[in-house]
């Protein structure tokens, strides 16, 4: 996905993260909740922002999120990786760690 299909996209959802009792993302139900989501005109979405519990998941566990949401979509929409922190050296290095990934606008 280009930065020209971003732009051009009219709903952008900004994703929530699924947890498992045990405090684990649940990679079942995130499945589920984005093929929902691009069912119902979804045109673009949000991975770890606020919304999607960034504060409480390690760098480990976004970058995972990262690549599950990355394969699970194919391409399908635009991605947007949320990379801030309260550290403005961490986050630029976080984007240049989720920019190997390929696809992704952060």
């Amino acid at each position: 996905m280009s930065i020209e299909d971003l732009k051009k996209a009219r709903i952008i959802t900004a994703l929530v993260t699924p947890f498992k009792e045990d405090g684990s993302i649940n990679f079942e139900a995130l499945l589920k909740l984005i093929e929902h989501l691009l069912a119902h005109h979804t045109e673009g979405l949000i991975i770890a922002g606020t919304t999607g519990e960034s504060p409480t998941l390690t760098h480990e566990e976004e970058l995972e999120l990262f690549a599950v949401v990355q394969k699970i979509v194919k391409g399908r929409v635009p991605l947007i990786a949320g990379i801030g922190t309260n550290d403005t050296r961490d986050s630029v290095e976080f984007a240049r760690e989720v920019d190997k990934f390929g696809g992704f606008a952060a």
